[in-house]
């Protein structure tokens, strides 16, 4: 239609680059971490007092009960009363229910 304005409704692009190495780097710490300080959290319509640790500070294989607060430059990880949070060789956070 010659009289009428061309409206965009929808774009999509798609590109390719090179191939990429995704794999996280992981600096374990020697040894345990301590709680850097606490929090005051309110669970159940009362104020408690819960760790705060380092995400960077944790070493392999530590374990912490919760509730426990991970802080890191990209997240936060809260974990409830009642589970365990522990520490897998590559890093990864694992909380399991006790």
């Amino acid at each position: 239609l010659d009289d009428m304005d061309v409206e965009v409704v929808n774009w999509r692009v798609t590109a390719h680059g090179g191939a990429t190495d995704r794999a996280g780097h992981f600096e374990p710490a020697a040894v345990p971490a301590e709680a850097k300080r606490a929090r005051p959290v309110y669970l159940a319509g009362e104020e408690i007092a819960v760790p705060v640790f380092d995400r960077a500070g944790l070493a392999p294989a530590q374990t912490i009960e919760g509730p426990v607060i991970v802080e890191e430059r990209e997240t936060t990880v809260f974990v409830l009363p009642g589970w365990r949070l522990r520490v897998d060789a590559d890093g990864s956070l694992i909380a399991e229910r006790e």
